[in-house]
């Protein structure tokens, strides 16, 4: 069985995980919640941009295509349906990550605030 270099490069990930944990002096468990209050804060403020961005991208391709013919047309249409289902999607995440993130978190009655990230612990680089 030959393995690929994509799998190589995951398997070398996995196995180099232990190494960062221990190199830290911290546990798992702590690099594990500050990880998770950096990825909460990451979909709380890139989320929404890009969603617009999406938006704005779409009706800039469905009114380009209005000036070209019935096969630019349809394909401009095509593309923005496509980016306007991408910015629902990020908007689900953006309602829905905190809650499903606070429900991995393992501290007992913790206030999640109004962003739901407020109670999670943060890696220092993050304010």
């Amino acid at each position: 069985m030959k393995i690929s270099d994509a799998g190589k490069m995951l398997l070398l990930l996995v196995l180099s995980m232990g190494l960062v944990f221990a190199a830290a002096g911290t546990t798992g468990a702590t690099q594990i919640n500050e990880l998770m209050g950096d990825i909460c804060d990451l979909i709380n403020g890139l989320l929404p941009i890009f969603a617009f961005v999406l938006i704005v991208l779409a009706a800039t391709a469905y009114a380009a295509g209005q000036f070209f013919g019935a096969e630019t047309r349809a394909k401009a249409v095509g593309w923005a349906m496509n980016m306007v289902v991408g910015a629902i999607i990020a908007f689900i995440i953006y309602m829905v990550g905190p809650i499903i993130i606070s429900a991995f978190y393992s501290t007992q009655g913790a206030n999640f605030g109004a962003s739901g990230c407020a109670a999670i612990e943060h890696s220092p680089g993050w304010g």
